[in-house]
């Protein structure tokens, strides 16, 4: 690119009018020429090229001129001819011109910059003609001639690729606009082989010396080889992850096109003391560095936040779940693309209400991490009226007492957070301690390593064996993170979580690979966008990006406030982030089931971060079935009798073809309709689970107590859409019945089921008008509406099954050879009819192919 260099504020003044008008589709203007023009000088036909954005804006200052366009040089062997049939071959691709007057705006673009060529002749005055195009908006009149006096213009436009430093790829780029901009000094045609000589030595040179775009540092800290005690094994991983998002960041026209990210990457083996080395040799080693990406671990993560925003230093980590790190006077410029700690407390929360479990006790290992995200739920459940919590223990040794306290306080749903290995502790004291099965619901952390219960392992109230820990973890909750999104939706990188997760795997083995990836590949996207929202910011302020130092508040506050007010879809999902710089995610709940003898992990819902809603699964594509089933069962009978109502009726004397495909097609058009419906019911009024909770029953064991409760799917505007389904339906059914009482006096017994669509009419409306508010008003009694919705719906499809096909049945055996249809053997079926007079309605029918 070229050699880049801060404009003079007055010509900023005037690039920042022009991006805030967006004539270069939201790029900021870069390059200004300035030339003058003295009376009698021009500039020969000529293109800008491909260097330059294809959008030109030109203030025409002092005299007017003329701006002439002529179209492509097509003949190739004009070039060998003298210089008279030259000019004469460009005047005969001259036309039209546009006037430029004292003061005026020219914005050239989209074809009239790439197809044809524009150029100033050298001439004093002007002659206004019919080729001047934009004569209407102009005060000169046709016939007025134009004096020229000293012009100047500037010429404004946005180069895609500039060097901050002079370079060699730079020094060429320079001659070649040069070259371009002096033209009307030079031979056309010579002008065009030196400009091929140019771009020849060019492209020698650049395979040589390389390009040399300005280019963004940013310094990486991953945990590669683990050294903290705590196996983390696959740090790596999250580092591959993350190169994968600079490359297309690099390839991206849209996200900081003036720039190449450089993501440097360095092991801080997870130890504190390793990664502050790190951090020191960033700062105090050149080149500057403009955000930072890590670190792994919470306790690695703090003093890090802390000390880089001595330095203005954006930190953006993929893992740090410390609540800690929110606290926005200590860590002002820190955030995560993951979710805090606490972050899990609101579905907690949501959860206890779901189920009303309303006595509650929490147990916790004795770390910050833990410490502070307990700490944050009491507060929330002090304001809930609903839920107490009636014991809360921590523990740094043996959790044998606090279980035990939690056991003599008669808790039954027990709010736990842990690192693997105390949990194993927990829960063998939980089995000796019965506090397991049918009568307990544990909650507890989700995002600890697979299977982390499955070893033996010794307290102090005995052993417990693998066989002993499954049995006491099946059944109980976890919660954990949307690791990666699940649907087919693209993220801002242009792929979905499947094609990411392809790349992803074909750069490492399966036991290198992170879950936290995806957080790592966004938190790259997130810096990337970051920048490139403040780099169009720092127009006003005559800065950019390359001018940042560690000393630079003003541009690292804006970095930080275009960071926070970030909105995007990432691989592992929507990214945005709290006022503490936490992100905003989807937490999901699972389950642990004992499916064949071995505990799974099954996912049993999900609590929407954004909307602030729990949803457990259930099955919403139950309400579709009916009303699919009702398409296909009338709308079949709709396009049969819509058929013989055509074949019968259409008042032509010859032969009336019908295809079977039509007959498809309309049926495909009821359906489409019913889908229509039904989806945009499913987004803009999604139907939710409704818990109708009944009278409580006193078991004889004194421990349990039987909530009888209702599952009901149910949405805000329920009554609404299905006024809509029955306006379609009814409309159908009318229409039927239409064509039925027209084709009534059709003789041949196969076609006509006028009064058998009748019976099945009035079937179908008895049914509905009796049991519809029969079934609304028997709602929450559930084994008597079950009961009803299965009886009319078995009984109503098997009346219409009968009415349409036993008459047809019982002819065919009684008359088989009235009733035969001579049939034949093609691609495609029809059904017609030859009309000899009216009378003859029992015409031969064929069935033929």
């Amino acid at each position: 690119g070229m050699i880049q260099e801060a404009l003079p504020n007055w010509l900023t003044t005037q690039t920042q009018k022009l991006f805030q008008q967006g004539i270069f589709d939201k790029k900021p203007p870069n390059h200004v020429l300035v030339n003058e023009y003295q009376p009698g000088e021009g500039i020969m036909p000529h293109e800008d090229g491909p260097l330059f954005y294809p959008t030109i804006a030109t203030i025409n200052l002092g005299s007017h001129t003329f701006l002439d366009f002529y179209h492509r040089l097509e003949d190739s062997t004009s070039r060998d001819k003298d210089d008279d049939t030259a000019e004469t071959n460009l005047e005969n691709r001259y036309f039209a011109s546009l006037l430029l007057e004292p003061r005026s705006l020219l914005i050239l673009k989209n074809n009239m910059y790439t197809n044809y060529l524009h150029g100033i002749k050298e001439r004093t005055t002007d002659l206004v003609d019919d080729k001047v195009a934009n004569i209407q908006s102009c005060q000169a009149k046709l016939g007025d001639v134009l004096t020229r006096g000293t012009r100047i213009s500037l010429t404004i436009r946005y180069v895609p690729k500039v060097l901050k430093e002079f370079s060699i790829s730079g020094l060429y780029f320079t001659l070649f606009i040069s070259l371009q901009e002096a033209s009307e000094e030079i031979d056309i045609m010579a002008s065009k082989a030196f400009s091929l000589f140019v771009a020849v030595s060019f492209v020698l040179v650049m395979s040589v010396c390389g390009f040399k775009d300005h280019k963004i540092y940013l310094g990486g800290f991953f945990p590669i080889q683990d050294l903290s005690g705590n196996n983390w094994e696959t740090g790596y991983g999250i580092s591959v992850a993350c190169k994968l998002a600079v490359d297309l960041i690099n390839n991206s026209t849209d996200i900081l096109p003036n720039h190449r990210l450089v993501l440097l990457i360095n092991n801080t083996k997870g130890l504190l003391p390793q990664a502050q080395r790190v951090l020191f040799e960033y700062i105090y080693h050149k080149p500057v560095k403009m955000g930072l990406i890590g670190a792994g671990y919470s306790s690695v993560t703090e003093p890090l936040a802390a000390t880089s925003a001595l330095w203005n230093l954006l930190l953006v980590s993929y893992s740090a779940t410390s609540p800690v790190l929110s606290n926005r006077l200590r860590y002002p410029y820190f955030f995560r693309t993951i979710e805090s700690e606490t972050s899990f407390n609101d579905p907690r929360i949501a959860l206890l209400n779901y189920y009303n479990w309303n006595r509650v006790a929490i147990l916790y290992e004795a770390e910050n991490i833990f410490g502070k995200t307990m700490d944050n739920l009491r507060q929330k459940l002090a304001t809930n009226n609903n839920i107490s919590i009636v014991s809360t223990e921590s523990f740094t040794g043996p959790p044998k007492e606090q279980v035990k306290h939690i056991k003599d306080k008669d808790a039954r749903i027990i709010i736990a957070s842990f690192y693997e290995d105390t949990g194993r502790k927990v829960m063998c004291e939980a089995y000796h301690h019965k506090l397991y099965g049918s009568k307990y619901a544990w909650i507890l952390i989700g995002w600890l390593e697979s299977n982390w219960w499955d070893k033996a392992v010794t307290v102090t109230s005995g052993n417990c064996t693998r066989q002993q820990m499954r049995q006491v973890i099946s059944g109980q909750i976890a919660i954990d993170l949307t690791y990666i999104r699940e649907d087919n939706e693209k993220a801002i990188s242009g792929q979905t979580a499947q094609e990411f997760l392809e790349a992803y795997k074909k750069l490492l083995p399966g036991n290198q690979q992170d879950i936290y990836a995806a957080f790592a590949y966004d938190a790259v996207y997130a810096i990337a966008l970051a920048l490139n929202k403040s780099e169009t910011d720092l127009i006003k302020y005559n800065k950019t990006l390359q001018d940042f130092t560690y000393g630079d508040v003003q541009m690292a506050q804006i970095i930080r406030t275009n960071m926070q007010n970030l909105l995007f879809e990432g691989i592992s999902g929507t990214v945005s982030f709290t006022a503490k710089g936490t992100r905003i995610g989807t937490i999901v709940y699972q389950q642990i089931q004992n499916l064949n003898n071995t505990p799974t992990v099954v996912n049993i819902g999900s609590y929407d971060g954004q909307a602030a809603q729990i949803s457990i699964n259930d099955d919403r594509a139950r309400g579709w079935f009916p009303v699919i089933g009702f398409t296909l069962m009338f709308g079949s009978i709709f396009a049969k009798t819509y058929r013989v109502h055509k074949i019968f009726t259409s008042g032509k004397a010859n032969k009336v073809v019908m295809k079977d495909s039509y007959l498809y097609g309309l049926i495909g058009v009821l359906l489409l309709m019913d889908i229509i419906i039904l989806s945009t019911w499913q987004i803009i009024d999604p139907m939710h689970l409704r818990v109708l909770n009944l009278t409580t029953e006193n078991s004889l064991n004194q421990d349990v107590i039987i909530q009888q409760q209702i599952w009901l799917c149910d949405s805000g505007n329920k009554v609404t859409w299905l006024i809509a389904l029955f306006v379609l339906k009814g409309t159908i059914v009318i229409i039927a019945v239409f064509f039925a009482w027209e084709t009534r006096k059709v003789c041949v017994a196969a076609l006509n089921d006028s009064q058998y669509i009748g019976l099945a009419v009035y079937n179908v409306v008895i049914l509905g008008i009796v049991g519809v508010p029969v079934i609304v008003i028997l709602s929450d009694q559930i084994n008597p509406t079950f009961a009803l919705t299965a009886g009319f719906i078995i009984f109503g499809n098997t009346v219409i099954l009968c009415l349409v096909f036993v008459p047809k049945i019982l002819e065919y055996r009684n008359n088989p050879a009235r009733n035969t249809i001579r049939l034949a053997r093609s691609r495609e079926s029809t059904l017609s009819i030859n009309k000899v007079a009216p009378s003859a309605f029992a015409s031969e029918i064929e069935s033929s192919h």
